[in-house]
């Protein structure tokens, strides 16, 4: 009798270790990633943008304020300061599509990012009389010689820069907590920046001076290769959760660089070529994305649909993406910045994610 008893409590017991794991259990919500409990398996993804961007290495002009006391000519002395321009803000999208397996519960997402920015300046020296003072707008592009590029009344610097980025990526959510997860991925990124600078010099404010001056650059930039990064979603509650996501990729590619600047003199109608270079190479162009912010969560249909709506702050630096050709003469004014700057874009980020 009692041997009857021990067998059926042991059997009992594998009863109950069969149905309960041992450990922590996961949450039976969100256990998939980017999925309700029970959806199909299908997820999509919509994020607005509202970005500003900026290359730091494009200065447009020297604004020389030495009040008479210098003569701001080749090699001559020069107090001044340096005109950028004026970052500004632009809409923009992110368009995704994924897939949440039921293997080992790895989900595979691919997204599009595509962004447009356009800031210009103009700039106006209304408090220089005319042909009394050197003073005035001198052009950073090309390095130029006083004597013939300036000073000028007005300066306008314009960049324009054109964004696209595609990701195939493999991520997995694992729960530290039933309220805590983090989502490593794997991605291949291919990535690619366009970008036009224009600078503008008009009013000439001595007679031997021309009377416009002009500089168009491109710098076109194309690359490949992987990315590595990861998501954290912390629940509060009442469906809110903290988000945050970082990333670095470095990506293989080529750049194309394309400068011209030229003037037009006084009694001339036809603007004449003064420096045109073209340059291309291939290179590593690193990158780093950052984005913080605060979401809500809803199932829908007994866990067949998931809603999900989240805002923050985005951040992404693209290094190396200023490669214009210097043209050194003899010269007054600073060097323009040159080298290894990035591209910098940072914003509002709204997503709209459905599971389903």
């Amino acid at each position: 009798m009692r041997l009857k008893l021990v067998l059926a409590s042991l059997a009992c017991c594998s009863t109950l270790h069969s149905e309960e794991p041992c450990g922590v259990v996961e949450p039976k919500c969100s256990c998939f990633a980017r999925s309700a409990p029970n959806a199909k398996g299908c997820a999509f993804q919509f994020e607005f943008l509202w970005w500003r961007s900026e290359n730091h290495g494009f200065s447009t002009a020297l604004s020389e304020s030495s009040g008479g006391k210098y003569s701001a000519v080749d090699g001559g002395n020069s107090i001044g300061s340096i005109v950028r321009v004026t970052p500004d803000w632009d809409p923009g999208w992110r368009l995704g599509i994924g897939w949440n397996s039921d293997y080992d519960r790895w989900d595979l997402f691919v997204n599009w990012t595509w962004y447009q920015n356009h800031a210009k300046s103009t700039n106006i020296r209304s408090d220089i009389p005319l042909g009394l003072s050197k003073d005035g707008y001198y052009p950073q592009w090309p390095v130029a010689d006083f004597t013939n590029f300036g000073p000028y009344r007005i300066a306008y610097g314009s960049w324009k820069m054109f964004f696209n980025a595609i990701d195939l990526e493999l991520g997995r959510a694992y729960f530290a907590t039933p309220s805590l997860s983090f989502r490593p991925l794997f991605s291949l990124r291919t990535a690619w920046i366009n970008q036009k600078f224009i600078s503008n010099f008009s009013g000439p404010l001595q007679l031997t001076t021309p009377l416009q001056q002009g500089f168009f650059a491109k710098n076109n930039w194309w690359g490949i290769g992987p990315r590595l990064g990861v998501e954290s979603d912390w629940q509060i509650g009442l469906g809110i959760y903290l988000l945050g996501k970082a990333s670095a990729s470095l990506l293989y590619g080529k750049t194309s660089v394309w400068t011209t600047s030229d003037s037009l003199d006084l009694g001339s109608s036809e603007f004449a070529l003064d420096r045109r270079f073209v340059d291309a190479f291939y290179a590593l162009v690193p990158n780093l994305q950052l984005f913080v912010g605060l979401g809500w969560k809803r199932f829908l249909d007994c866990g067949k649909v998931a809603l999900s709506v989240d805002a923050g702050w985005e951040a992404n630096c693209w290094w190396n993406q200023f490669n214009l050709p210097v043209a050194l003469r003899t010269f007054a004014a600073p060097l323009p910045t040159v080298g290894n700057q990035p591209v910098t874009m940072e914003g509002l980020t709204f997503d709209f994610h459905v599971d389903f």
